[in-house]
């Protein structure tokens, strides 16, 4: 059955289900993305339940270290750009589980940012526009000691080689010496 309405109550359901994206509703969700664009709903309302969904990702991943779910925080805490939820994201960084290099790459990846240099994405970058130099340091070394070159296994050798040339680019842009 066709609906012409949806409750906000029910946007904001719809809203949670797809990531916090309109991008991903769009894509996933099309019916619900044209009855959601219709209620018009402020971005004011939709960062504050984005900021529910961070916490509530927050106490799950509190409870399990799970990488994914550390990455789907990183996401959802991109637009937030602030002193808080940078040092929020570096506290959770040492309860990640893990378990072997794929995953410490991963999470690697993550605080360098996963765009082309030149976006400036990722952690080091958000703590460096904040002046926040010594947080730029210590995710600087904690990437250093996620990749490790000299334990990964073969098959990640290039994918930490990579890597390492990604940071050390990173740590000139910032003027980081350790």
């Amino acid at each position: 059955m066709f609906k012409a309405k949806m409750t906000l109550e029910e946007a904001k359901r719809v809203y949670m289900n797809n990531k916090c994206s309109l991008f991903v509703m769009a894509r996933e969700d099309k019916l619900n993305y044209d009855l959601y664009r219709k209620l018009n709903i402020s971005s004011m309302t939709e960062r504050k339940w984005k900021k529910e969904m961070i916490d509530g990702q927050v106490k799950q991943f509190e409870k399990s270290g799970d990488v994914d779910l550390f990455n789907s925080i990183c996401e959802l805490c991109e637009c937030f750009n602030d002193r808080n939820t940078l040092c929020l994201l570096m506290g959770l960084i040492d309860k990640i589980n893990i378990e072997d290099t794929k995953t410490a790459l991963c999470i690697a990846e993550t605080i360098m940012g996963r765009k082309i240099l030149s976006e400036r994405s990722g952690m080091i970058f958000w703590a460096y526009d904040l002046g926040m130099k010594k947080e730029v340091v210590m995710l600087c070394r904690k990437v250093l000691s996620l990749i490790n070159i000299d334990s990964v296994e073969e098959r990640y050798q290039a994918r930490a080689k990579r890597d390492y040339e990604t940071i050390e680019a990173i740590m000139d842009m910032c003027k980081v010496v350790l």
